[in-house]
């Protein structure tokens, strides 16, 4: 039977270059590190290389949502997917994974990157619905989001701002430390020719940092108000968030985003503001937005939250997100457009280019891309792309190593289990285990409403209204679910080689791109050589 090394493992043994980048592709890598090429080969992970100098978007699939970019020298490092998750790159377009900042899942809103003085930086928003105030409970955390702050001590308690600090990206991180401010959202960091650091929040909200960049100075006040978009335009709201500025030129640049990003397929935008100073007063840019949706009938929905960024040979580019029309529950996937300064002064996306054109590279090395998700649970620490619930203690629930993950039972049927859970990268694919039962628990492989997996007596693939079930006397089995965009097959094998369709298939009419590893019951679940492979 085939096995898998799990993606934390090959990380580990990766060797790290001077200044804690990590060292890029050539004839001396890492044994890990071609075994890692080849896992996200085998999984067939997407890619936006094209191989041949040009890359077509999306760069980051799944794991992308709301990023934050920073370069330092030729590496770039990214924050995206929930928050948590740090990406490595040196041409913008391939990206592996170095570590989870925020190894407890949490109630993680978009996050900011930075790197002073010899330090990289985090600044993110912690949503605890927990802690809204009486008279807003009830409320979505996008309606909460919307509410006026005015003094950060006094702002919605639920949205609770935070640093995380390390000498390299890959860590180790510290723990998040409040920052006392309250009710903001999307924070973006600058520092200034002169040193002085300052914070950015949704609304066009602005604080002085302490030089340290742990702890605020004064208040927030608003120095930006937005840019008005016509009256026509169908969106969500004004929604003003993700302010990422930066010293250009002698003027200070702020990408920020509009229109909200639920909603209409034209919903959010990218748009651009300039001023000599951080306190404004802020001009629009003439040329925006800089990206939005038109129609619904384009490829890509919802762009917006974007960063402008310098590659090594100087040539500037936008790294923003985007839902695609075709599979928005994949959710918000990072894309990238050639940015061209014009003889004005403004940064604008060049004219004819669009998202779905096969476009020519920025200038870097290739350092690989993607992050395998199948896992064989060789090592003793539980891989990066394994997420708990954020109220879960891993440590009680979960043991890995020697090749099983040992998974605590609780609850009565699936919807109420214990569960450890990862994020698809594929419209369509296919995932199988090795289940191990005992007396009084039950376990297998979640995707939506369906399931496949071993209980005392029978083993089972499971949709709603048509269940699949044959008698099963043994305590083993593998199991698989094929999701062919919503299409759900079911498979056993006792062996992992030869499989067996269960007679019956069923559907995810709300797609997900959400599976999980469950245990139900009392006792515990052991599972072994989870595999994944993408089918599209």
């Amino acid at each position: 039977m085939k096995t898998y090394r799990s993606l934390l493992g090959c990380l580990l043994a990766v060797s790290a270059a001077a200044g804690g980048t990590v060292s890029p592709l050539s004839a001396q890598q890492s044994p890990s590190e071609t075994h890692r090429i080849e896992q996200v080969r085998l999984e067939r992970i997407p890619t936006a290389d094209l191989g041949n100098g040009y890359y077509r978007n999306p760069v980051l699939v799944g794991f992308g949502s709301d990023n934050s970019v920073v370069r330092v020298g030729s590496d770039f490092y990214m924050i995206a997917g929930g928050g948590e998750f740090i990406w490595h790159s040196r041409d913008l377009v391939n990206w592996r994974p170095l570590t989870r900042a925020l190894t407890t899942p949490g109630r993680t809103w978009a996050s900011d990157i930075s790197f002073h003085d010899g330090r990289y930086y985090i600044y993110t928003t912690f949503n605890d619905p927990s802690k809204l105030r009486p008279e807003h409970r009830g409320l979505t955390g996008a309606q909460v989001s919307i509410l006026g702050t005015t003094s950060k001590s006094t702002g919605e308690p639920s949205f609770d701002n935070v640093v995380l600090s390390a000498d390299r990206p890959e860590g180790p991180w510290s723990k998040p430390t409040s920052i006392g401010v309250f009710g903001l959202f999307d924070p973006g960091t600058i520092v200034t020719p002169e040193g002085r650091r300052f914070l950015f929040f949704n609304r066009g909200m602005m604080i002085e940092m302490t030089r340290d960049g742990t702890s605020t100075i004064g208040d927030v006040k608003r120095v930006y108000e937005g840019w008005q978009y016509p009256a026509n335009w169908v969106l969500e709201c004004h929604c003003l968030e993700a302010p990422k500025p930066l010293f250009h030129n002698g003027w200070y640049y702020m990408s920020s985003a509009e229109g909200g990003t639920g909603g209409p397929a034209t919903a959010h935008m990218g748009v651009i503001a300039r001023a000599k100073s951080l306190a404004g007063p802020w001009e629009n840019s003439p040329y925006n937005p800089i990206v939005r949706s038109q129609s619904r009938d384009e490829k890509w929905w919802r762009q917006g939250h974007g960063t402008l960024i310098d590659d090594v040979a100087g040539n500037w580019w936008f790294m923003y997100t985007g839902y695609a029309s075709d599979a928005a529950y994949m959710g918000k996937q990072s894309m990238l457009l050639p940015i061209e300064w014009t003889a004005d002064g403004w940064p604008r996306v060049p004219a004819g280019v669009n998202a779905t054109d096969v476009l020519r590279k920025p200038a870097g090395e290739n350092v690989g891309h993607g992050m395998p998700l199948s896992d064989d649970f060789s090592s003793n620490t539980m891989g990066i792309q394994w997420m708990s619930a954020a109220d879960a203690n891993p440590a009680e629930l979960f043991t890995v190593g020697g090749g099983q993950l040992r998974m605590k039972a609780a609850g009565t049927s699936p919807a109420n289990a214990t569960r450890l859970n990862l994020a698809a990268v594929n419209k369509a694919y296919e995932v199988d285990v090795d289940v191990e039962i005992g007396d009084h628990s039950e376990g297998g492989i979640m995707i939506g409403p369906v399931n496949a997996g071993l209980r005392k007596g029978e083993a089972f693939g499971y949709w709603p209204s048509v269940p699949n079930a044959l008698p099963w006397e043994k305590n083993r089995i593998s199991v698989r679910i094929r999701n062919d965009r919503g299409d759900i097959s079911f498979f056993w094998s006792s062996d992992g080689t030869t499989w067996q369709h269960f007679p019956n298939g069923g559907a995810v009419n709300t797609p997900t791109r959400s599976l999980s590893l469950y245990a139900a019951g009392e006792g515990e679940v052991v599972f072994r050589n989870f595999r994944y492979r993408g089918l599209d």
